[in-house]
């Protein structure tokens, strides 16, 4: 659909178009992507699951577990012992006993703050099967990832979706904080040198890539943009590491100063929204005085194109094999109140690799990434890291995540390293790519 959009002729005055080659476009022809797909999931007490334990959640229950029960049936002991319920029962237990309601709300309470408590419960409870443990080492890591999906969707099988989503990007948040920095102490690494651990092992990795790149690498963590509102009160500029052109969020609360650094690969088009090249580059030449319009929480703003500048290019390797040699750019675009004709900002797009200088902490910047890159600063060089690693960013870095409701700091990134160079244990890097 093309969309016409009209601006006065004060309007287009007052914002400097004077090319009579530019272009306008809407927050749906360039962000489209985002605003249908993203969901901006808020922190939740895992412990509310617990309210819904009724007779209808275990009515979809018993109808999940038996329509997976080829997937799940090497894991009936432990969902037994977890529901206090049967599921061969004949006829069926009308609801969940008791005992099963005890049971997970203490899961619940653990997941949300011990979760060494989780695991220990886990190894005590029949989780741990020894034949199930070989199946899954030469099983497909898709098989392994959704069978343990499956198995989370019976503690947490709320009857809304939505709400059954954010718990469990909350579940793979709290993963995240227990197994790379409150328990991490070396713990969790030698956790994973036991081959006869490596089950909840898996199950971990599967929680935490599914939730937080599989299918999470789209969506945002509302702490994370309220953290990132309150930087940008202190006006102090947003550099987001490999943001492509996921600014959508950014806009809507109001962070208005946006340096985003991005080799905007032509072969990653899936991870970026409709609009990525021309926000680059206009369609006819530079595309200076381009407008982009945007409707965001009851403000309308425009943004205009008033720079572009090439220095030159640089080399990289694409996904199909192929080497490029790919324009290193800069697009300044200014942010503009519609209604009032201020500048309130501005969006600038650097289009090249990041290096350990964009880490560089300063008064007056803070940094953001995806899960999926800030994995890829973490580790090494031979596992396809960038060359970042926690050696190459200051003591007191503090990265904001999307998808996560605290920031990552240098120890973190540390401890991601030396668990991804564990050669005891095979199974999806974290920061693999999804598609």
């Amino acid at each position: 659909m093309k969309y016409i959009v009209r601006l006065t002729l004060y309007g287009c005055v007052a914002l400097g178009l004077t090319h009579l080659g530019a272009e306008t476009k809407t927050d749906q022809e360039v962000f489209g992507k985002w605003i249908a797909w993203q969901h901006v999931f808020k922190d939740c007490s895992l412990t509310q699951m617990q309210s819904a334990l009724n007779k209808n959640y275990w009515d979809r229950t018993l109808a999940h577990y038996k329509k997976h029960e080829a997937l799940l049936g090497a894991l009936k002991p432990f969902l037994q012992d977890v529901t206090g319920n049967s599921f061969e029962q004949e006829p069926a237990s009308p609801m969940l006993s008791p005992q099963g309601k005890r049971t997970m709300g203490n899961l619940y309470a653990w997941l949300d703050r011990d979760m060494p408590k989780v695991f220990d419960y886990m190894k005590k409870h029949h989780f741990l099967d020894e034949h199930a443990n070989d199946e899954e080492q030469g099983a497909h890591i898709d098989d392994v990832i959704y069978k343990y999906r499956k198995m989370l969707k019976v503690m947490f099988n709320h009857e809304n979706k939505h709400i059954r989503h954010q718990y469990l990007f909350a579940v793979a948040n709290r993963l995240f904080e227990s197994c790379y920095g409150s328990w991490y102490n070396e713990k969790y690494n030698n956790f994973l040198s036991n081959r006869q651990m490596h089950q909840l092992g898996r199950f971990g990795y599967a929680t935490m890539w599914y939730y937080l790149v599989g299918d999470g690498w789209k969506h945002w963590h509302d702490s994370c943009l309220q953290a990132l509102e309150q930087e940008a009160k202190n006006k102090k500029e947003l550099v987001y590491i490999a943001g492509g052109n996921d600014i959508y969020q950014l806009l809507k609360r109001g962070i208005y100063r946006i340096r985003v650094v991005d080799p905007m690969l032509p072969t990653q088009p899936a991870y970026y929204a409709e609009g990525w090249d021309w926000l680059l580059k206009g369609s006819e030449g530079e595309g200076i005085d381009d407008l982009l319009t945007i409707d965001v929480m009851h403000k309308k703003l425009v943004m205009k194109r008033e720079k572009y500048q090439e220095d030159g290019t640089f080399q990289a390797s694409l996904s199909n094999g192929e080497d490029a040699a790919l324009p290193k750019s800069t697009t300044e675009w200014g942010i503009y109140d519609e209604k009032i004709k201020k500048r309130l900002g501005y969006v600038i797009f650097e289009r090249r690799f990041c290096d350990r200088n964009d880490f560089v902490t300063r008064p007056d910047k803070f940094l953001l990434a995806s899960f999926n890159e800030m994995y890829f600063a973490a580790i090494p060089d031979h596992l396809s890291g960038w060359g970042i690693t926690a050696d190459g960013v200051p003591a007191n870095m503090k990265l904001y995540v999307k998808q996560l409701r605290k920031p990552v700091t240098k120890k973190v990134l540390a401890n991601i390293s030396t668990c991804e160079q564990n050669e005891n244990f095979s199974f999806i890097l974290l920061g693999s790519c999804p598609t």
